[in-house]
């Protein structure tokens, strides 16, 4: 949907402005902006403040190419943020292709989305298989 007004909407985004009335027990609203990043807001803040960074625009061009953002984003979130997200993007990408997922592109987006899950679930479910049983001292 482009950026524009529609229906009490502006992109595919406006509903959220009712939820903090129709989920008043279950939604806040942060009012510390600082503690959610993005790449419009990346120059303003420091990365080290936030609770959670917003990858708006970031896509999967090829299994070695990221488009990230259309904003410049600074050095040290570069570094510090995207970067290990590239890493675990990587790590994803590769247990997808262990179980035989090698064109993204053949998949719809819901679908890929269910494929993940149940392949991370299948993939933590052996861990703690692993593990179980195990202690350490920390």
């Amino acid at each position: 949907m482009p950026n524009q007004k529609e229906d009490g909407k502006f992109g595919d985004q406006k509903y959220l402005e009712e939820w903090p009335r129709i989920f008043a027990d279950s939604v806040h609203v942060l009012q510390n902006n600082e503690l959610c990043l993005a790449p419009w807001n990346a120059k303003r803040f420091p990365y080290g403040n936030s609770e959670l960074y917003h990858f708006h625009g970031l896509r999967l061009i090829s299994r070695k190419r990221v488009h990230y953002s259309d904003y410049p984003i600074p050095e040290p979130t570069m570094r510090c943020v995207y970067r290990r997200y590239f890493e675990d993007l990587n790590t994803s990408v590769k247990l997808l292709e262990s179980i035989g997922v090698h064109d993204f592109k053949q998949y719809h987006r819901d679908n890929l989305l269910l494929l993940v899950y149940r392949s991370l679930r299948s993939l933590v479910s052996a861990s703690i298989k692993v593990f179980s049983g195990q202690t350490s001292n920390l």
